[in-house]
C-alpha cells in the first residue's frame, strides 16, 4: 500500500477519490483555493501590465534544470491550455456517459443562464 493511501493519510481535497464524491467541505475547501489563486494570477497579470512587463522574464528553479520564462509567454501558455484541459474535461464527461453541450466555454454557460436580452432593474439605494 502506497503512502498516500495508507491508513491515517489525510485526503487532499485537490485530488479526487475513485467512485466517491468529495464532502461539502472538501468542495468549498478547492473552491476557496482556486479563487485565492485565481486572485493571486489577476493581481499579478495586472502588475505586469501595469509595468508594461509582459517581456520580463524571471527562473523558474522548481525546474530541472531551472529554466527561464518571460510573463507574457507564461500567461499565453496558462490560457491556451486552460481551454485544451477544458476540452478534454469534457471528452472524458462524455465517455462516461455524461450528457454536456457545448465545448465548456464559459461564455456559452454565461448566456444559457442569463441571456444579455433580459434587461434586469436595478434599485441604487
Amino acid at each position: 500500500m502506497d503512502q498516500a493511501a495508507g491508513a491515517g493519510a489525510v485526503p487532499s481535497p485537490l485530488v479526487p477519490r475513485p467512485r466517491s464524491g468529495f464532502t461539502l467541505l472538501e468542495m468549498l475547501t478547492t473552491v476557496a483555493v482556486l479563487i485565492i489563486l485565481l486572485g493571486l494570477m489577476v493581481d499579478l497579470a495586472g502588475y505586469v501590465r501595469n509595468r508594461s512587463a509582459w517581456d520580463d522574464t524571471f527562473v523558474d528553479a522548481l525546474c530541472e534544470p531551472a529554466e527561464t520564462f518571460t510573463f507574457g509567454g507564461v500567461f499565453a501558455h496558462i490560457m491556451t491550455f486552460n481551454a485544451h484541459r477544458r476540452l478534454m474535461a469534457l471528452d472524458a464527461l462524455r465517455q462516461l456517459g455524461v450528457q454536456t453541450e457545448g465545448f465548456g466555454d464559459p461564455m456559452e454557460y454565461e448566456e444559457s443562464v442569463a441571456p444579455w436580452e433580459k434587461r434586469v432593474a436595478v434599485k441604487i439605494p
